[in-house]
């Protein structure tokens, strides 16, 4: 019954979801079609939209399934290049209906304004069309563009000498995946070991799809190396793409996997606990696996510094309760494009760059690369260093 129930809920919520999506297509390609005289260009222009929604919910059943269709990689670029552009211009046009409105209010003071707005709104709906069409090429091509490393100076306040100066490489939400392969993963392994790091930390999302289709890709990351080693935390895409094999799968690449616990590191005659706690919504999932920041401290010895690997920001609130000193995070993306960027700081405390909580320093990465829509406006990808020094 309860298997029942749920799959009932995930009917109802995708279909209302699809229904929400289909509308603001239609929107977007009312007011865009307009721009084209009736006939066959039009009709080819509905088409293309049409196969664009179409391949949408194609790519996410199969994601979420685990059931690849033929030239699956293909409607996943069609899907996703499809929806990061309706979503832009929609963000554009809904704008403009509320500059419209203000006109339309106006009009019963100024009447002259009628005409002006009868002429304005196809050179404005043009306009926007052109004004989008060069944000989405730039957005394209920040989000393909192999990510720039970020320095980032963590002060911390009588921090033990053999500390300052240590340097932590963070990689972020690298989303491996239909349109994320091999070739963009052996560049920022390339690039992260040249900064010849202290440590290196992944804090989840790695991946986007099962072990199986996505072993190749995912090879590179063998050859990540740093001083005291390469960690990583499970995200929240980790648990839809099959934790327990993904878990397995980074443990044979070489890289240390940290489920609500820690490592000791010496440096010289300091002493840093690394802990790392799974994704906060990872125990709906797999029960035993609910992010707890306390157990990550459990039988730890007195440390120097204490540093937390976390998916989420919102794992913040636990990390200061249970005595971190920072705390590296993701999964934002700082909010990936417009209007993103805006809304990502209603679910989350904090959206991207460093911030004080109380008695921790919170870190959250734009990540490393995207998922789906291969478009960064705002919001560029990164490589981070951050560097512990002294004050």
């Amino acid at each position: 019954m309860r298997s029942f129930r749920f799959r009932l809920r995930f009917v109802l919520i995708f279909l209302i979801a699809l229904s929400v999506v289909f509308s603001a297509y239609f929107y977007t390609g009312k007011s865009v079609f307009g721009l084209i005289p009736p006939g066959s260009l039009r009709n080819a222009a509905w088409s293309v939209l049409i196969l664009a929604f179409v391949a949408l919910p194609l790519t996410l059943l199969s994601r979420l399934f685990y059931e690849r269709l033929p030239g699956f990689e293909t409607i996943a670029w069609i899907a996703y290049t499809g929806f990061g552009f309706v979503t832009l211009l929609l963000s554009f046009f809904l704008l403009r209906d509320v500059a419209l409105l203000f006109l339309s209010l106006l009009e019963y003071i100024f009447p002259a304004l009628s005409e002006f707005e009868t002429l304005s709104r196809r050179s404005l709906d043009s306009g926007i069309l052109l004004i989008v069409a060069v944000l989405a090429l730039y957005g394209f091509h920040a989000a393909r563009k192999i990510p720039v490393v970020r320095r980032v100076d963590v002060a911390v306040k009588d921090l033990h000498p053999d500390l300052d100066g240590y340097r932590i490489v963070q990689l972020s939400d690298v989303h491996i995946g239909p349109t994320i392969k091999r070739q963009f993963v052996e560049s920022i392994v390339q690039k992260a070991n040249s900064l010849n790091p202290d440590l290196l930390a992944i804090t989840g999302d790695l991946v986007d799809g099962s072990v199986e289709e996505l072993r190749d890709d995912s090879e590179p990351l063998s050859r990540l190396s740093a001083k005291d080693g390469v960690y990583f935390v499970l995200g929240n895409h980790e648990y839809y793409s099959g934790a327990a094999s993904w878990v397995k799968e980074v443990t044979g690449l070489g890289i240390r996997v940290l489920i609500n616990e820690h490592v000791q590191i010496k440096r010289r005659k300091a002493r840093l606990l690394l802990g790392g706690v799974t994704d906060i919504q990872a125990h709906a999932h797999i029960p035993s696996h609910a992010s707890d920041p306390h157990a990550a401290l459990r039988g730890s010895v007195s440390s120097h510094f204490k540093l937390l690997l976390a998916h989420q920001p919102r794992s913040a609130f636990e990390a200061s309760e249970a005595g971190f000193d920072l705390v590296l995070c993701g999964h934002t993306h700082g909010g990936q494009y417009f209007p993103g960027n805006l809304l990502v700081r209603l679910v989350q405390p904090f959206s991207s760059g460093l911030h004080r909580f109380r008695n921790l320093w919170v870190y959250t990465s734009r990540g490393t690369g995207y998922w789906g829509p291969p478009l960064r406006l705002g919001a560029p990808s990164e490589i981070t260093e951050i560097v512990l020094c002294r004050c």
